[in-house]
């Protein structure tokens, strides 16, 4: 298909190239052929004017009959040219001049004759008159005078055929230089060719190994043209698929082992049970069972998480929004993590605004950023640890800041905490549970709240989760 592609440009641009040269050559050739004959056609006009003054010499008496003849002949010599007397009527001046080889017609029509009369110039061109054959002959007729009065006019006829002979030699030349021009212009339309062509045919074998799943090496233009941009715009994209299609499966591996093992665990307890190997221990069944309960719901919870984040990623999630207080719900769910701080003896200092701090969002989803990022805090911070959560108004937004006293979190991992199945869990506390979709959530809920978050962690000291939302009145 290229080659085809890069043969029809080449056509296309010889025929353009060919056409204008052609067109450029018929128009020089034509603009010097008719400068050639202009020229000429001053000329004879020029040497009619002396010829004339010198018949009007002759009739005023300064110059004989020989004289006046051998002038003209000069003139006839000179010019490449047949001169041909008239007297007043029209007729030869045979008096003056004889005409053996002269045709008897006048070339003139009467109204050229009239304008010659009224001591006007007259200019034409015939084929055949006198003795020049077939050739065109450049006619050029000027009054002679007589104290003032037109007595008679000189005819002035030359071929042109010297003019074809330097028109001959011209076109040659125009004809060599457009060959040139044309081989030139072949060379150029062919590489230029190849280079429209070639990106666009590594395009083609680079997107036919895409659609297959290949990996394809970027593809290098020069220039910053429509292909170079072309160009420039499939590698990104190549390069978007390949993250694309990493995610996808990265993805498809971590749902497979987040689920592999609660089914396996699963499918071991059912086992055992079909076996009848608890019937003497109903105790041990029981914590079989509520384990395998528990992480029926991990997968439940897993499933319902995804589903969350492919609406969010697919831009067909809802958000219910209403008039809400901030602090109040925060205040709400400290509430129900006594028994856990208790539990591991963690300290929970609390800095909330001192008056209500009203938003328009999705209640549902807030308790539900929230809990991930307290869940989070409670995860990671050892026991005797301090968890601290903190509201300001910033910039008609407010602002929330959870900060736990945790591991912390390396700085290098700190850009891939969002994407999910990222484990915080893997570089903070082996063994923790967890999806590793919390916080891909919770960015995604925050961005449709029309808000931000960030987080700022040091290793050993401990993380902390700051977003914002705008307030309303």
């Amino acid at each position: 298909m290229f080659k085809k592609l890069a043969r029809r440009l080449m056509f296309s641009y010889l025929t353009v190239i060919f056409i204008a040269l052609v067109v450029l050559g018929g128009l020089l050739s034509y603009l010097f052929e008719n400068y050639y004959i202009v020229q000429k056609e001053r000329r004879l006009i020029s040497h009619g004017e002396e010829v004339s003054r010198v018949i009007e010499s002759y009739f005023e008496g300064k110059l004989d009959i020989y004289g006046m003849n051998k002038a003209l002949e000069n003139y006839e010599h000179h010019l490449n040219a047949q001169l041909v007397l008239f007297d007043r009527n029209g007729e030869k001046f045979e008096k003056l001049r004889l005409y053996e080889h002269a045709q008897k017609e006048d070339p003139f029509t009467k109204d050229q004759w009239d304008q010659v009369l009224s001591d006007q110039i007259v200019t034409r061109e015939d084929r055949g008159y006198l003795n020049f054959n077939q050739d065109t002959v450049l006619s050029v007729v000027v009054p002679i005078k007589n104290i003032d009065k037109v007595t008679g006019a000189v005819s002035l006829h030359s071929t042109i055929y010297d003019i074809r002979e330097t028109m001959a030699q011209v076109r040659k030349f125009i004809i060599l230089a457009g060959l040139i021009a044309m081989a030139i212009a072949t060379l150029l339309t062919y590489w230029i060719s190849t280079r429209i062509s070639q990106p666009l045919k590594q395009m083609s074998k680079a997107a036919s190994e895409l659609a297959v799943g290949k990996s394809t090496d970027p593809i290098h233009v020069d220039g910053n043209d429509e292909i170079a941009q072309l160009a420039h715009t499939f590698n990104t994209m190549a390069k978007e698929l390949a993250t694309t299609e990493q995610v996808r499966r990265d993805f498809i591996a971590n749902v497979s082992h987040e689920l592999r093992s609660p089914l396996t665990y699963i499918s071991g307890v059912l086992q055992g049970i079909n076996d009848r190997k608890f019937t003497e221990d109903p105790i041990a069944m029981e914590n079989y069972v509520s384990a395998a309960l528990t992480k029926t719901k991990g997968m439940s919870r897993l499933i319902q998480d995804l589903l969350d984040l492919s609406r969010m990623e697919a831009k067909t999630f809802q958000l219910f929004k209403t008039k809400m207080d901030l602090n109040e719900t925060i205040r709400r769910l400290l509430a129900q993590l006594d028994p856990i701080l208790d539990k591991k003896s963690l300290s929970l200092k609390v800095q909330l605004k001192d008056r209500p701090i009203w938003i328009n969002a999705d209640i549902d989803r807030i308790d539900q950023v929230l809990t991930n990022l307290l869940d989070n805090a409670l995860k990671f911070t050892p026991a005797a640890g301090i968890i601290k959560v903190k509201t300001t108004i910033e910039k008609n937004h407010a602002r929330v800041e959870i900060t736990d006293s945790g591991p912390g979190i390396p700085k290098e991992e700190l850009p891939f905490i969002w994407e999910r199945f990222y484990k915080v869990d893997k570089v903070r506390t082996p063994g923790s549970e967890g999806t590793g979709l919390g916080l891909a959530i919770v960015k995604r809920l925050i961005l449709a709240h029309e808000g931000q978050i960030e987080v700022q962690s040091e290793v050993s000291k401990g993380t902390t989760f700051i977003f914002t939302l705008p307030v309303i009145d």
